[in-house]
């Protein structure tokens, strides 16, 4: 009975100290952390689109050996991402890697799954990378871009060293940035780069950055496109694109909107749910045509703006016939922003209509249109005949119209051309003087004039212009009365906003240079795009005008 109790408590120490000693060995590898390298390089492009790439790389300490077989890596959840991917370097490439959703505390994150355990020791390591698309980490204030960046990713491990880089889009202007972290940044080609490097950064680390910059001219607007579609019908000669647009505003009022065309884009007309649009051709524009959009109303921060632009291009490059029935391809359409759902819908003018979907595209995924065309139908035969019977019925029924009643009076509708006459003059004389304020500017900057001779002559004819300015606004408020008139009163009103606008810039670039919060270069640099800015909209007036009558 003894030894049976002894043969008992005998195996029970060894099975305690069996335990015991596995768990020591588990806590001694959990206790064991990879170095950790960390390289974040982040690129924002035109529209506030945010792409941010981490290079994760991990190496055991220096004479011992550490097993991963997973990993995880995240951002805080106010970081929104619409896609991401995760990746290892294997075999001198790129291979992509299973993963999991899983949160940690206030940080949203992925637990990714190598394809089998990797021992790291001396001269063996893992590199991960793991790819983020932002869309809405752009904001824009009362003149300028805001991105807000996050230093360092979320991470289970301390980071050993971190390098960050963010470019900023091609002709922006670094304003400045917001932190209590050390930086640097540099100009090169015209890409402004802001750097930061750290060391021994603990897990979990929760830091930002918000970098400001004054956008390039082409970079105006921050958009959410909710969908885009193309409808392509297929003509005898040509093809008839009308290009649908679902937007909301996520910055400052849009009086004016730009897009560019196809060089050979011809027919153009701009609508919204409403009616026609008023629109100008920027013929400032070389390698395509360039349209100035005015909305019926500005398009306030939240709006949400419905709009279809239609034109007609040549058939002949983009229908070919090869073996089979026709097929169609033209190229995407180039706008500059993140669309949500992209369509394409592509029809002939007698038979029936091909769909094709492409979901969410950024601009350099905007996809090219190919497809077989639909088949023709019957109607060709039966046009010459429907035509026939149209038009004598049209007339069997003006025939009985006119035998009933007598034919309406007609009554014209009286516009004020004393009143019209006095806009366009007024208005001519404004641009005169603003002219000739361009021309003071130009004198100045040779040096022709002094800048005393200078203020005084601008003073005077800047004061002449507001006197106009004036008097124009009252004539605007009873022009706009008159249907005919109102779109075309109300886009020169608005150009005229811009105009202002421009003018507000050209003073606070003076009071920044002043304050030395500029340096001469960017001040110059900034300027002249200005000046080109106000050029182009006094031109915009000028063929609005030319419109309205006179010369």
């Amino acid at each position: 009975m003894r030894c049976a109790k002894n043969l008992m408590l005998f195996t029970l120490m060894v099975l305690v100290t069996s335990l015991f000693a596995k768990g020591v060995e588990v806590s001694a590898d959990e206790s064991v952390q990879p170095v950790l390298q960390v390289e974040r390089e982040v690129r924002i492009i035109n529209g506030g689109i945010l792409f941010m790439n981490d290079t994760l790389t991990l190496t055991a300490p220096q004479g011992q050996e550490l097993t991963v077989s997973d990993f995880w890596t995240g951002l805080h959840k106010s970081f929104l991402h619409e896609r991401f991917s995760f990746e290892m370097w294997q075999a001198g490439s790129w291979s992509p890697l299973e993963y999991s959703e899983q949160g940690i505390s206030s940080f949203s994150g992925y637990n990714i799954e190598l394809p089998s355990p990797t021992v790291l020791r001396d001269g063996v390591s893992l590199r991960i990378r793991s790819s983020y698309l932002f869309v809405d980490q752009v904001s824009e204030g009362t003149a300028s871009f805001s991105a807000l960046i996050p230093v360092y990713p979320a991470l289970q491990y301390n980071i050993s060293s971190c390098s960050l880089q963010v470019v900023l889009p091609m002709d922006a202007d670094l304003e400045g940035v917001t932190t209590n972290l050390n930086y640097t940044d540099s100009l090169v080609n015209g890409e402004w780069t802001v750097t930061h490097e750290a060391e021994e950064v603990g897990s979990l680390a929760q830091q930002n950055m918000t970098i400001s910059y004054l956008p390039g001219p082409d970079d105006e607007h921050l958009l959410d496109c909710e969908r885009m579609e193309r409808s392509i019908t297929v003509r005898t000669r040509s093809l008839r694109i009308d290009d649908s647009y679902i937007l909301t505003n996520r910055g400052n009022r849009i009086s004016s909107f730009n897009l560019k065309l196809p060089i050979e884009a011809s027919a153009i007309e701009v609508r919204d749910g409403v009616g026609a649009l008023v629109f100008i051709i920027d013929e400032e524009t070389l390698d395509a045509t360039g349209l100035f959009i005015i909305p019926r109303y500005n398009v306030r921060r939240g709006d949400r703006w419905g709009l279809t632009v239609s034109y007609t291009v040549p058939r002949e490059g983009h229908v070919a016939t090869s073996g089979g029935g026709p097929t169609l391809s033209y190229p995407g359409n180039p706008f500059p922003h993140y669309v949500r759902e992209t369509a394409a819908v592509v029809s002939s003018a007698e038979g029936g209509s091909v769909s094709l979907g492409y979901g969410a595209t950024l601009p350099s995924e905007r996809p090219e249109i190919e497809t077989e065309l639909p088949p023709e139908s019957i109607m060709p035969t039966i046009r010459p005949i429907a035509i026939t019977l149209i038009v004598l019925g049209a007339v069997g029924l003006i025939v009985i119209q006119r035998r009933r009643k007598p034919p309406a009076v007609v009554v014209p509708v009286e516009i004020e051309i004393p009143k019209l006459a006095n806009f366009l003059t007024m208005h001519r004389e404004r641009l005169s003087i603003m002219r000739q304020v361009e021309a003071l500017e130009q004198e100045h900057e040779e040096e022709k004039i002094s800048k005393d001779d200078y203020n005084q002559r601008t003073a005077d004819l800047n004061r002449q212009a507001s006197e106009l300015s004036s008097s124009l606004r009252q004539l605007s408020r009873t022009l706009e009365e008159d249907p005919e008139l109102e779109d075309r009163i109300r886009a020169i009103r608005k150009v005229e906003g811009e105009l202002e606008r421009i003018e507000r810039d050209l003073r606070n670039l003076e009071i920044r240079l002043r304050a030395r919060r500029i340096s001469r270069r960017d001040f110059e640099r900034r300027r002249k795009e200005r000046f080109r800015r106000r050029s182009l909209a006094l031109k915009r007036i000028e063929q609005v005008l030319a419109t309205l009558g006179g010369d």
